[in-house]
């Protein structure tokens, strides 16, 4: 099997003499990394979303940017501006927006469905999902919608051609550890994400730490196949009146089991 690491992005501000050191000896030494600056897209973005009346009238649009640009960028070099997130397992380096802004961008079009305050909120929460079959669509549905900055991953499992039926995977990822997989693919769409990742899966040597963090998880997303472990989920989470969610299927069909510890603490495991 590939050695196969942890990934986390890694990110520079060129303002700082340290990081312009560092991504300065990074390209020296790899020169096949791919730079890619799409910031002034990005940007084009953020004026559109303070001034919603240009997305219809791109030339308008094209012109107001000009003047944008150049007060977003004031004295400084184009290359300062933003971060720079470099992705070790892409090879690629990206120029981006601040962390604040490029969830604005991100979750602009979530407007209309979920309220400024409750997408701070979402983004901020921290959330845990067990097994990562299933678990990986949740985990990737969760950050699309501008979720859970705060995730915890725990499978023990790899990626087997088995599980190709309902994992977005790939076969160059074919016994690569679920954990680390899916932290790739969450990563690649917020690399902002604050991602605690448990490789050896779910335990009683961690299953405090995977509810308590910190911070505290705000819900727990049980897709695990072990029973055993299906109830002390549910145990742990009732002592802390943490929600816990399931989607699992039974035979030939399907159940979703909600059980709200955080409204009814005194409900049966699985009702």
């Amino acid at each position: 099997p590939a050695p196969w690491k942890s990934p986390r992005p890694e990110f520079f501000d060129l303002t700082r003499e340290k990081d312009r050191t560092i991504v300065s000896d990074l390209l020296e030494r790899s020169p096949h990394i791919a730079v890619i600056d799409t910031l002034e897209t990005q940007l084009k973005e953020l004026l559109t979303l303070e001034r919603p009346e240009l997305y219809q009238d791109k030339a308008r649009r094209d012109t107001e940017f000009l003047a944008y640009r150049r007060r977003y960028q004031g004295e400084r070099e184009w290359w300062e501006l933003g971060l720079w997130c470099y992705l070790p397992w892409r090879e690629v380096l990206l120029h981006l927006l601040s962390d604040a802004e490029f969830q604005k961008v991100r979750t602009a079009r979530n407007r209309n469905l979920i309220p400024p305050n409750e997408q701070e909120r979402y983004y901020q929460s921290a959330i845990g999902i067990a097994g990562l079959s299933v678990g990986n669509s949740c985990a990737l549905a969760l950050v699309l919608m501008g979720g859970g900055k705060r995730l915890r991953l725990a499978d023990l499992d790899t990626l087997e051609l088995t599980n190709l039926n309902r994992i977005r995977g790939s076969i160059a990822d074919l016994t690569k550890p679920k954990v680390h997989m899916t932290a790739q693919q969450i990563y690649e769409l917020d690399p902002y994400a604050d991602l605690t990742l448990f490789p050896d899966g779910l335990t009683e040597e961690n299953i405090v730490a995977f509810f308590d963090g910190p911070p505290r998880l705000d819900v727990v997303v049980d897709e695990i196949d072990n029973l055993g472990l299906k109830f002390r989920i549910r145990e742990e989470a009732k002592k802390r009146r943490t929600p816990v969610i399931m989607a699992t299927d039974n035979g030939d069909s399907g159940l979703v089991d909600i059980e709200r510890y955080d409204l009814e603490p005194d409900i049966a495991p699985f009702h």
